[in-house]
């Protein structure tokens, strides 16, 4: 993986945290008390100054605000960047957008940039018949963004462990896991030892 790529990651992430954080009314001191972690460590998650941040702390701060580790990290598309993108596709531009919606071009661009993370019925009926994408598209979209996710993928694990090199090979990831579970192994053998 370029270091540019994960500059960009660690942007995403950083801007995805902010804005979330933003929308519950918090400030970084607030969040770090939640989750765990310093208030230095929030900005720095916020600014993209933390290129790997912690397995654990993403995932606290997934849970904490209801959405997925995938949509933290920028695997999955915010409302305003699908909305963006659709809009781009269909390649109209933000007043012509906003006019056909019966839209102000401020709301459309907060809708865009997700200042505003959701749309109005109306506004997500007139959004989609302009783009002809169903309004349950839009419904599936924000349930998928909103439902927590639990699971860590491979890929999860191999940013974390690689500090988000991208030339791993399957090998090294093996070995990685074959440690890992040595290591388990022995410190059961230990904690047993030292029970009897």
């Amino acid at each position: 993986m370029s270091r540019n790529l994960i500059t960009e990651k660690s942007v995403k992430l950083g801007e995805r945290i902010k804005q979330l954080r933003q929308q519950k009314g918090l400030t970084q001191g607030q969040l770090g008390e939640i989750v765990g972690v310093q208030r230095a460590a929030i900005g720095k998650y916020e600014k993209g100054g933390i290129v790997n941040p912690p397995l654990v702390a993403i995932k606290a701060l997934a849970a904490f605000f209801g959405v997925s580790t995938d949509y933290l990290l920028g695997k999955v598309p915010t409302f305003g960047e699908r909305l963006r993108q659709a809009r781009e596709k269909a390649g109209l531009t933000l007043a012509e957008v906003a006019e056909r919606a019966d839209i102000t071009p401020g709301d459309l661009i907060r809708l865009e940039t997700g200042a505003r993370a959701r749309a109005t019925d109306a506004e997500a009926i007139a959004l989609g018949a302009i783009y002809s994408v169903p309004v349950s598209a839009w419904n599936d979209f924000s349930e998928q963004v909103s439902a927590p996710e639990n699971t860590v993928t491979d890929d999860d694990i191999r940013f974390a462990l690689f500090d988000g090199a991208g030339d791993i090979t399957d090998e090294m990831y093996e070995e990685v896991k074959s440690f890992a579970a040595y290591v388990k192994d022995r410190e059961r053998k230990r904690s047993n030892t030292a029970r009897h």
